[in-house]
């Protein structure tokens, strides 16, 4: 899970080491989401299910930006201003202000929280997100795979960022579950 080369190029130098230690906490959870609650979840095949099994990355950046919003490390209204320079956007989305940890709350159903977290993500933003993108690529009759629309930091910056906000905003669950995990009362 951790490594120079990938960690710092996402979350920058002046990450803590609680960061990483909630990292390696969130990385657990996802490991058994994908093993375990998908299963016969319902989801979508083509679209939302290939995301949320190769979408790791995405869904710890997007929880990660979440945290970091709740946490004053930036607003969005500035990272909206920044979504057509994607070369400014990365770097403030990688500062980390003084934020020691992701999650500052123990909380004794904080694996089912991260399961609802996971699970919107994936199906209201990644799946969103993909299902779109693979609409745009069959109407200009090009092929687009799910591994492919990941590897794409352009995917996170231009659309990814916008659709988690909005779902952000509209969904209670996903927006009591963040304030939970960051300590914040309901």
């Amino acid at each position: 899970m951790y490594n120079d080369e990938y960690y710092y190029s996402i979350f920058g130098s002046e990450a803590k080491a609680g960061v990483i230690a909630d990292l390696l906490k969130i990385s657990y959870y996802y490991d058994k989401f994908v093993k375990t609650y998908i299963k016969d979840s319902g989801y979508d095949e083509k679209t939302v299910l290939p995301m949320m099994k190769n979408g790791r990355t995405f869904q710890f950046a997007c929880v990660t930006f979440l945290c970091k919003i709740h946490y004053g490390v930036f607003t969005y209204e500035t990272i909206a201003g920044m979504l057509n320079n994607t070369d400014e956007l990365k770097i403030v989305i990688r500062g980390m202000g003084d934020m020691e940890k992701l999650i500052f709350a123990n909380l004794p159903d904080e694996e089912e929280i991260f399961m609802e977290i996971f699970s919107i993500i994936g199906d209201e933003v990644l799946g969103y997100c993909f299902e779109s993108a693979l609409y745009k690529a069959e109407e200009e009759q090009r092929t687009l795979a799910p591994s492919d629309y990941l590897k794409s930091d352009l995917n996170y910056y231009k659309d990814v960022i916008k659709r988690l906000w909005n779902r952000y905003k509209r969904n209670s669950q996903l927006n009591n579950d963040i304030r939970m995990i960051c300590n914040e009362p309901r």
